[in-house]
C-alpha cells in the first residue's frame, strides 16, 4: 500500500539520523530534527505535513527512527531529549545505507531482545 505522502518513511531517515550524529556530539531533539531534514532535503511543504493528531509527520518519523535506535544500542540518550552515537551506530552509518529497517536491525541483540520482549 503506498502512501500519500512523499516524506521519508522511518527506515528511510534511520541512516540520516546516524549520519546527523556521526560526529559524536550528544544533540537534542530540535537540533536533530532541523540536520536530519536538511539531509533529506525536505521541502517547506513536506516540513508542514501533519498527521491526524497534528503532529508533524517528519517529525514523527524522525522519534521513531531515534526511540529505534536507543532500542537496538546504535544510539545513547544520555538524557531525556538528547542522543548519541554509539559505536554500534557507527558501524551501521559507515555503511551509507538508503534505508534501514526494522528487520535489519535484528542483526543487533539488543534489537532483537526488546522484540522479544513486547511479542
Amino acid at each position: 500500500m503506498k502512501m500519500a505522502s512523499d516524506i521519508p518513511s522511518v527506515d528511510e531517515f534511520r541512516p540520516l539520523v546516524l549520519r546527523a550524529l556521526a560526529d559524536g556530539q550528544e544533540r537534542g531533539r530540535r537540533e536533530l530534527n532541523e540536520m536530519v531534514s536538511t539531509l533529506a532535503g525536505l521541502s517547506r511543504d513536506q516540513m508542514q505535513e501533519t498527521l491526524e493528531s497534528g503532529q508533524l509527520r517528519y517529525r514523527n518519523r524522525i522519534g521513531w527512527a531515534l526511540s529505534s535506535f536507543a532500542k537496538s544500542g546504535l544510539v545513547d540518550r544520555p538524557k531525556r531529549g538528547r542522543y548519541k552515537i554509539t559505536e554500534y551506530g557507527k558501524t551501521v552509518d559507515r555503511r551509507s545505507l538508503r534505508e534501514y529497517s526494522e528487520t535489519d536491525m535484528l542483526e543487533w541483540d539488543t534489537w532483537r531482545e526488546y522484540k522479544e520482549e513486547v511479542a
